[in-house]
């Protein structure tokens, strides 16, 4: 994602929020594949691939929820 942002340029992504090993299940009546980190781990991610945070919020209903991450690009080294 980074390589495809200009300097500065905003981002908005929705990533899970809570550590998942991995799943496959059916959701809304499709087959999906799922794995991923905590909000914290997301987050400390992102910073460190270069990239500013400038807010984040947690949306969705308890055991669903997601978090929202508005940033913008740094600098590409």
């Amino acid at each position: 994602m980074r390589r495809l942002l200009k300097p500065g340029g905003a981002f908005l992504i929705n990533l899970g929020n809570e550590t998942i090993r991995e799943y496959v299940g059916e959701h809304c009546g499709e087959w999906m594949y799922w794995s991923g980190t905590s909000k914290v781990e997301n987050l400390r991610r992102l910073r460190r691939a270069g990239f500013r945070i400038l807010r984040h919020q947690d949306l969705g209903p308890p055991g669903d929820r997601h978090t929202w991450i508005l940033g913008v690009s740094g600098g590409h080294e």
